[in-house]
């Protein structure tokens, strides 16, 4: 790249370095114990395809840490595009002081999104690489022509990697007008527009790309992908409504309060409230400033959740939420705004913004250690469960070596008990619940882990039907007659 336009500075090289080492540490129970979801177990190998998911350059992202779910190796390469992704943010934002820097590190690196990707090991690389490009085209966009040329091709990219990336870049824009508003400079509508014709560039490039796809191949309707692009007033009115309730529910636990995450996370939002009417109110801000910042606040959950309008029947994984953290950084601007030096009242503020958000920084690391030690229990009970399943298979298999075929009624994990505090303290996060929940992972994990070879049934309904009074007739797991053969099949009950 140019030197003139982008140079390598200190600060740099410091916001990388703690963020790569913060990042290992706040996850190494993920690094270094090789965990396990649903999901892992379909992807020991795969070429990471998902072009009918809309997806179509996360093979290509995915394919530098090999096709193979190489625990370790991938997470490594997160925690490295990860932390290249928070020096653009620091950069963009200008944040200055180190102590500001280290607190939005690890906010970010701790949000749950982050311990969500995480956890999903075997694609987080393509994710986080895909973060970064996502960064580096809103950094690069507002340098001349062909950089935002070159801006809109890398939004592309991490589109076709991972859709939410454009809440990413829309947020980042929408935090950066906050920051010049804040700081009462004048919005340079020439730079917003470069953003905007990177943001709507890429966009576009990605529709073309997803409508062709569509109209040749088809497109799956897992996650409302399907839906994509149907918007009337009614699908508008219902993503509002949706986007509202998913922000109160993660956020404020809808508005129960119970939990330390939600508590601060209101305190958060009071200081930030605070601050700006004391800014104009002391005519450090500009009333019509003070207005906008407001307004943009108040609008966050229709960015924030920015997909609902994209498509109507969306399920929003926490995975989806990487730009909420970025939320954060008007606390940030608080602390680095040089009108606290001057009066008492300002320098309250002050201590008080750094009290807050290094206990949500801190909290946040708990939680996420708390998302893997749940995520370590199940582990653990899953392969007792199917350790003990295995046994009674072998012993069937002993005396009937020609038993390769499975079928499983009810769902395993019922009979994995877990403190049902895990699910009420901490915010819900996707990708720790369970691990075999039906016939297909239930295989996968006694074919993986414990070294058998069984197949699934192709023609579970019409089996089912025609063997119906002999399967009602076994008892639930794990009781003897919970486990028995028919046809060649063996058949386990759980429920």
């Amino acid at each position: 790249m140019d030197k003139k336009n982008i140079t390598i500075t200190e600060r740099m090289k410091f916001t990388f370095i703690f963020s790569l080492s913060s990042t290992i540490i706040i996850h190494l129970f993920m690094l270094v114990n090789n965990l396990k979801n649903h999901d892992s177990l379909w992807h020991f190998y795969g070429d990471m395809d998902l072009s009918s998911s809309g997806r179509f350059t996360l093979k290509y992202l995915g394919s530098l840490s090999s096709y193979f779910d190489l625990h370790y190796l991938n997470l490594l390469i997160s925690c490295i595009f990860l932390s290249l992704g928070l020096v653009l943010i620091i950069e963009i934002f200008n944040i200055v002081n180190k102590k500001n820097i280290i607190m939005f590190i690890v906010i970010y690196a701790a949000f749950p999104s982050v311990s969500g990707i995480f956890s999903y090991a075997f694609t987080a690389d393509a994710y986080y690489i895909s973060f970064f490009l996502t960064l580096l085209a809103i950094y690069i966009s507002t340098k001349n022509i062909w950089y935002n040329i070159g801006a809109v091709f890398l939004l592309y990219v991490a589109l076709g990697t991972y859709q939410a990336n454009l809440t990413l870049a829309v947020t980042m824009v929408v935090v950066i007008l906050i920051q010049r508003l804040m700081n009462n400079n004048n919005l340079d509508f020439k730079s917003f527009i470069k953003y905007i014709v990177t943001i709507v560039g890429g966009l576009l490039l990605y529709i073309i790309h997803f409508k062709i796809y569509q109209n040749k191949v088809g497109l799956t309707e897992y996650g409302g992908i399907n839906d994509a692009g149907v918007i009337n007033f009614e699908t508008i009115y219902l993503a509002a409504q949706k986007a509202v309730n998913a922000f109160n529910i993660f956020i404020f636990n809808n508005y129960s309060f119970t939990n330390l995450f939600e508590k601060l996370n209101l305190l958060y939002i009071l200081l930030v409230l605070i601050t700006l009417l004391i800014f104009v109110l002391t005519s450090k801000i500009k009333f019509k400033n003070f207005t906008l910042i407001i307004m943009l606040i108040g609008l966050c959950p229709f960015y924030l959740y920015l997909i609902y309008f994209v498509s109507p029947s969306v399920f929003y994984h926490v995975l989806m939420l990487q730009n909420i953290p970025l939320m954060y950084l008007i606390g940030i601007f608080i602390l680095e705004t040089n009108i606290f030096k001057s009066e008492i009242i300002y320098k309250v503020i002050n201590k008080v913004a750094i009290i807050i958000l290094f206990l949500i920084a801190f909290n946040l690391v708990v939680i996420t250690n708390i998302y893997y030690e749940k995520l370590s229990l199940i582990n653990n009970y899953t392969n007792s469960l199917m350790t003990k399943v295995s046994y009674e298979i072998e012993n069937i298999q002993r005396n009937s070596p020609l038993v390769d075929s499975l079928l499983v009624i009810g769902n395993p994990t019922t009979h994995i008990n877990l403190v049902e505090s895990y699910n009420t303290k901490v915010p819900y996060n996707v990708g720790i619940g369970n691990i075999v929940f039906n016939e297909y992972t239930t295989t996968l994990y006694l074919n993986n882990f414990l070294g058998h070879e069984l197949k699934t049934m192709d023609i579970q309904s019409e089996f089912v039907e025609i063997n119906a009074e002999e399967i009602n007739e076994m008892s639930q797991w794990p009781l003897s007659d919970s486990i028995k053969v028919i046809d060649n099949t063996i058949i386990i009950r759980f429920e």
